[in-house]
C-alpha cells in the first residue's frame, strides 16, 4: 500500500476516516456508495476499505479491513446489498452451497456505532463504513510466471 502515490492515500483515508464520527462515516459512505454502483455497472469490481477503528491510531488501523465488490442489488423494500468477496475468507470450491457475502445497511444504521453489517454464512461482522479504494489492475509479469512454473518439472 505505502509503495504507489495512490496507496499512501488510502492509507491516509483509513487514518482520517477511522477519526472521522459515526455519523461523518455514514455520510461519507453515501457518496462512496454511488461510485461502487457507477463502477459495478460499467462492469468494473471494486476494492472497498471497511472502517471498523473508532480512532486514528496506529494500533486500532489493524481493525479496518479491504474486500472487493463486484456486484449489488436492490429492492424497494430495502437497502443496497453489495456482493463481495473477502480475502481473508475466499469461497470454498468443493462446496456444493453457494457462498454469499453481503454487505449492507442495517436497519438501525442511524442509531448504530457501526451501521454496516458483512453478512456471512456462519456470522456477521459490523463496520461504520466504506470507501472505494484507489485499485488499478496489473498485468503480471509473465516471464516470472513462466520460470515458476518450469522449475517443478
Amino acid at each position: 500500500m505505502l509503495t504507489k502515490v495512490g496507496g499512501l492515500r488510502d492509507g491516509v483515508r483509513y487514518v482520517q476516516w477511522s477519526g472521522y464520527s459515526t455519523a461523518a462515516v455514514l455520510a461519507k459512505t453515501s457518496v462512496e456508495v454511488q461510485k461502487v454502483v457507477e463502477s459495478i455497472d460499467r462492469g468494473q469490481p471494486v476494492v472497498l476499505g471497511l472502517i471498523q477503528a473508532t480512532n486514528r491510531s496506529l494500533k486500532a488501523q489493524g481493525r479496518n479491513h479491504q474486500v472487493v465488490c463486484y456486484g449489488y442489488r436492490s429492492d424497494a423494500s430495502g437497502p443496497l446489498e453489495f456482493y463481495i468477496c473477502d480475502p481473508n475468507e475466499p469461497p470454498r470450491a468443493s462446496s456444493n452451497t453457494p457462498y454469499e457475502v453481503i454487505l449492507r445497511c442495517v436497519a438501525d444504521a442511524e442509531d448504530s456505532e457501526f451501521p454496516y453489517q458483512v453478512n456471512r454464512p456462519h456470522r456477521a461482522d459490523r463496520w461504520r463504513g466504506f470507501f472505494v479504494v484507489r485499485y488499478r489492475p496489473r498485468q503480471p509479469n509473465l516471464d516470472v510466471i513462466n520460470v515458476c512454473s518450469t522449475d517443478g518439472l
